[in-house]
């Protein structure tokens, strides 16, 4: 049961450790550097694909 002590939403306002911020920091960034990589190969992969003699835009 809920503590009559406490108001509506002091649970939720609890800090998070410093150890779980700094991950969770660490983990956002390696998302984003993933997605930059993954972008940076699907750019290369156009850019072979225009290179490419063979390939016709219009078909």
């Amino acid at each position: 049961m809920l503590d009559p002590e406490m108001s509506y939403g002091e649970e939720g306002m609890e800090r998070m450790p410093a150890m779980m911020a700094q991950e969770s920091r660490t983990q956002v960034a390696d998302l984003e550097v993933r997605r930059r990589i993954e972008h940076i190969r699907e750019l290369k992969q156009l850019r072979e694909l225009l290179e490419d003699p063979e390939f016709d835009e219009l078909s």
